[in-house]
This record gives C-alpha cells, structure tokens and sequence, in this order.
C-alpha cells in the first residue's frame, strides 16, 4: 500500500524555503471625502480615479493600478496596473517602487526584468522601505539581476528587521539559523522567528512549525507543530494548510474539533501547491479521509503532474500508471479532460489566501520565494 507520507525528496530538508512578501502591510491611504461621493464609491469609480490619476496624483494612481490588477471597477488589466504603479514609483514612492519592483521580477504587466526590479528595489530602500530592504536582500542573496552578495543580502534583511518588518524578522530568523551569510546561529535564529511569530507573521510560525517537526536536529513536539499550523493557516499561508493537512492525516491522534486535513489539503492544491493534489491522490486510492475512488485519485495525481512538471511527474509515475490500469479507457478520456480544465481554472499559485479583506488594499497580495541556499 502506497503511504500516505510526505516523500522524503519533497520533505524540506531546511527552514530557510520561505517566501519573501513584496508588499507592505503598513502601507495604507487615506483618501479626502467630497460632499458628492463617498469615500468607499471613489475607490472603485474608475472615471474619477483616472480623471484624478491623470493629474499625477500619487494616491488615485495607486488605487487605480490595484484596481486593474485586481478587476474591481473595471476589467481586469496587468499592464495598465503596472502602468499606473509605474507612474507613482517614478514620483518617488516608496511602495509602489516595491510593487513595479515586482512586477518586474515576475513578468506581470511588464517584460520580465531582474535588473529593473532590482533597481527599483534599491530606490525603495534608499527611502527607508522596509518592504524594499527585505526585497532587495533576496535579490542580494538569490544574485538576481546583481551580483550575487549573501553577505550584503543578511546586513539587508538585519536592517528591514530592524525596522519592524515581520516577514524580513522571519526570514532573518532562517538566515541566522542556517548560517547563510552570517555565522551560524540557531539559538539567535529561532529567537527571530519567535519574535515574529508573536508579531503574527504566519511564515515564521510555519518556520517554527517545521523546527519543532521536521528539522532533524532540533527537538520535535508534534503537539505543538500542529498549533503553530493551525496558527498559520488562520494567517491564510498555504504551505502551512498542506503540512497540516499531512501532519493530520499521517497522526490522527493530533486531530480537534473543526479540523478537516482534506478540505486543507484541497484549498492548498487550489492555490497551487502540487503536493496537495498528490496527497488527494494517494487518498482517493486508498479511501482514506475521502471516498475510495480510481477515477478521483487518477484526476489529482494527473493534476498534480500538470502542477509540478517534472518533478511531480517523476514523483507519480508509477502510482498514476497503477490507477490508470484498473480503469477503463473511457474513464480515464474523462479525468484527463476533468484535469486539465481544473488546472486552467487554477493557475495561478498563491502562497496566502486571505479572507480578512487586505487583498482590497493597495497593493497585490503577491510573493517571490526565497532562493534556496548554495
């Protein structure tokens, strides 16, 4: 019987694979009310916001560029949201020079371009953006669009942690405690994650559930990794839904009132996270937690494939050929078209789903994952 575990090659073998957040949570704006609108109608009233974008005023070009990334007023349109981010990054704005710095990085909108999303990243942190030292050390410490300086990437994010800045705290936290450009050091390393975890930064306490359960040299409480999870998950973090869907699956004796590691495992594997849907798989072929199904199990181990390239592929061979093989030609015609559509109606990988109306922001609730350590 095929274990419902975590594969050891898609285990992390490390704590600093986190992702690093391009937006800041402080950042927020006020916009003055006029005796014939509200303020919550000039939000999303198009006209006016491009009537006054157009004067070059920071605040609606803002609002404006959210409101084409995010289609709320108008259709959705990347370039157009990249346009008016780009707008007020060019007048000096600290967060919207993190935002197109992004935009860059990623390809959205713009021509995918390390070097300019690098140099955005440097102008916000020379205006202090703590948001943007964070993002300028990961571009220090992934060498990308630079010259690659871990070094100078730890003194960065040490400096956005400084500030207050909760992910760069977590991300400092993983830094120091797997000495990546700074001498080792797991007691200062763990401290930092604990520190923003206290400030309710979600990846740190994924961070510090991964220490007390995966992290071979540290002490393991699967007690308390699983709190920390169920912590992270009401953070909206979705490595930390996969991994406690998997933690609950593989020891039921952890399980509470209202946990539910299918329904976890699913919301991952629809904000992208391939080794959801090959969990869902092994499942749906053994009747565990969810009802015994070939048919189901072929389509998230086909999903999963289409999710992970290679490596997932690699990974289910063997499984999704087994499955295949005790069904009927017809059935599998079926899934494999299932799939695909599930996939294209899911393509876009998330890292946080919130449900506490951030995303309503200014800025796109977006992420770059931190490089892995060489």
């Amino acid at each position: 019987m095929f274990a419902v575990q975590e594969p050891r090659r898609l285990a992390s073998r490390a704590v600093y694979l986190l992702p690093i957040l391009c937006w800041s949570l402080s950042a927020g704006y006020l916009f003055a009310s006029e005796s014939d609108k509200s303020s919550a109608s000039k939000d999303t009233d198009a006209a006016y916001l491009l009537s006054k974008a157009s004067q070059g005023n920071v605040k609606e070009e803002i609002m404006l560029a959210s409101n084409y990334y995010a289609g709320r007023g108008v259709e959705r349109d990347f370039v157009q949201s990249a346009h008016w981010y780009q707008k007020a990054a060019d007048q000096g704005n600290p967060d919207a020079q993190v935002q197109i710095g992004y935009f860059y990085k990623m390809g959205i909108g713009v021509p995918q371009d390390s070097a300019k999303a690098a140099m955005w990243y440097e102008r916000a942190a020379a205006s202090g953006s703590a948001s943007g030292l964070r993002n300028l050390a990961v571009v220090y410490l992934n060498g990308s669009g630079v010259k690659k300086d871990v070094a100078l990437g730890a003194q960065l994010m040490e400096r956005a942690a400084e500030k207050g800045d909760v992910h760069a705290e977590a991300y400092l936290g993983n830094i120091y405690y797997s000495g990546w450009g700074v001498p080792a050091d797991r007691e200062k390393g763990e401290k930092w994650m604990q520190v923003a975890a206290k400030h309710g930064c979600a990846e740190a306490e994924f961070a510090l559930a991964s220490l007390w359960s995966i992290t071979p040299e540290h002490p393991h409480d699967l007690a308390k990794a699983a709190s920390l999870l169920r912590s992270s998950v009401k953070g909206g973090y979705v490595n930390a839904m996969h991994s406690l869907g998997l933690l609950l699956v593989n020891n039921p004796g952890l399980m509470r009132e209202g946990d539910d590691p299918a329904g976890l495992l699913q919301m991952a594997a629809e904000a992208g996270m391939w080794k959801s849907s090959v969990t869902l798989g092994i499942l749906a072929r053994q009747g565990k937690l969810i009802k015994k199904d070939n048919a189901t199990a072929y389509r998230w181990l086909l999903v999963a494939q289409m999710q992970g390239g290679q490596e997932a592929a690699s990974l289910v061979a063997g499984l999704r050929e087994a499955t295949a093989a005790e069904m009927k030609e017809e059935e599998r015609v079926v899934c494999e078209k299932s799939a695909k559509e599930w996939v294209e109606e899911h393509q876009s990988s998330k890292l946080l789903l919130l449900s506490n109306g951030m995303e309503k922001g200014a800025f796109p609730m977006d992420s770059v994952p931190m490089p892995n350590k060489t």
